[in-house]
């Protein structure tokens, strides 16, 4: 979409600037909205292709609520149309979310009014504070950060989304939550911190992956259950209950063991890990899997 964003001619005559910019106005929200774009898809193999095609509706609803802001791109990838839009819908989009997955609205259709009123706001603030094809200076990186909390937000959904699909596959099944989460949830989890790690180590940069390898777990442990621990206090009971059963504890006390071979092991072969350290580590993650299911199964 060109560069036709005024109303009139520079000369003041109005001509068909004004059908132009109307045309231009709305083929930038077409293309800021659309989740297909040829091109794209074009250049994609097969089993992309099936993927990209799966994805639009969801590339949809991410389009109507989350800016993209590229500040390397040209204009840094301003779309004044597609902002706006973004800017009504965002606010209502965090509260349906809210509603759905927290549970916390007691009043939704009130709180949905005031969200859709300030969305109506700011978009009208937007509107009258800025250009079709100049960013908005200092306050673009406002639209970066709305971008990135909703980003946030809709992680959480989807989230949620999965694990109620693990929870409804285990009742089917007769798995308990906890076999699930230490199994199918854990390895979804850490799939790309595995390939990742492994790149990292493959290019020259051993120390760097085994601190990852290290660092995120404990990052999901320290935050994940933290924020986890404070939510529950805060919105259902202080203290909050936690229900210990054998996989937790067996999975506490291999994580246990792994961590003591590495303390011990690791400086007992001066820092030098041999081969058999790392067969040592799989076989010991083998016969958890093993332990996990038979606790399971008996």
């Amino acid at each position: 979409y060109g560069g036709a964003g005024g109303m009139g001619t520079p000369d003041g005559k109005m001509g068909n600037s004004a059908g132009m910019g109307v045309r231009n106005a709305w083929a930038a929200l077409a293309y800021g909205l659309s989740p297909f774009h040829v091109d794209e898809f074009r250049e994609k193999r097969v089993h992309a292709k099936v993927l990209y095609v799966v994805q639009t509706p969801l590339r949809l609803l991410l389009n109507l609520c989350v800016p993209v802001i590229a500040f390397e791109s040209y204009k840094k990838s301003w779309n004044r149309y597609h902002m706006l839009v973004c800017t009504f819908v965002a606010p209502s989009a965090a509260m349906l979310i809210v509603d759905l997955f927290f549970q916390h609205v007691r009043e939704p259709v009130f709180v949905g009014v005031i969200s859709l009123a300030i969305g109506a706001l700011l978009a009208l603030a937007l509107l009258a504070g800025t250009r079709n094809y100049t960013p908005p200076g200092r306050v673009h990186a406002a639209f970066a950060v709305l971008g990135f909390l909703m980003a946030i937000m809709w992680i959480y959904a989807i989230a949620n989304e999965i694990v109620n699909c693990l929870q409804a596959f285990g009742n089917i099944l007769g798995i308990s939550d906890s076999l699930l989460g230490l199994t199918v949830l854990a390895m979804g989890n850490s799939v790309c911190d595995l390939v990742s790690n492994l790149t990292i180590a493959i290019y020259g940069f051993p120390a760097m992956a085994i601190s990852a390898s290290y660092g995120s777990p404990l990052l999901n442990i320290l935050i994940g259950v933290g924020v986890s621990m404070l939510v529950g206090n805060l919105s259902v009971a202080e203290p909050y209950p936690v229900a210990l059963d054998t996989h937790l504890l067996l999975a506490g006390g291999f994580l246990i063991t792994v961590l003591v071979l590495a303390l011990v092991g690791v400086p007992a072969m001066r820092f030098g890990v041999r081969r058999w350290f790392g067969l040592l580590l799989l076989v010991v993650y083998v016969a958890f899997l093993v332990a996990a299911t038979l606790v399971e199964v008996v």
